[in-house]
């Protein structure tokens, strides 16, 4: 396991080896392209401007409650089962012991604890 935004970097890293690949960050989807019935590209705002890219793949990385997946018309299949979740960070100290694998965990009746190593943090 690796904290997603080490996954994303190295997604991005990969992609920039292709001289077509283009990635905007802190632009802001507003639409997207249609033609024939296909996505053809994204229009996006900066704070300075409107664009319009156009792409044969447009890859939408916008999160969980996605823009770009609800302007796509696309609905999320609904699997998480029902739980609490308390997600917090936490220091790691020099004493603290190494994951190894950078996942730790337990299971005990009704309860789950998970620990990600996130090398300077817990």
């Amino acid at each position: 396991m690796i904290p997603q935004s080490k996954f994303l970097e190295l997604l991005t890293s990969e992609a920039a080896q292709y001289p077509h690949f283009r990635l905007k960050m802190g632009a802001n989807a507003y639409d997207l392209i249609h033609e024939n019935g296909s996505v053809r590209g994204v229009l996006y705002q900066t704070s300075e401007t409107q664009v319009e890219m156009r792409a044969l793949l447009t890859v939408g990385a916008d999160g969980r409650h996605s823009r770009v997946r609800h302007l796509a018309g696309f609905e999320p299949v609904k699997t998480s089962p029902p739980m609490d979740v308390l997600w917090f960070k936490l220091p790691k100290l020099g004493t603290d012991m190494d994951a190894g694998s950078g996942l730790m965990g337990t299971i005990r009746a009704g309860r789950i604890l998970v620990v990600l190593d996130r090398f300077d943090h817990w």
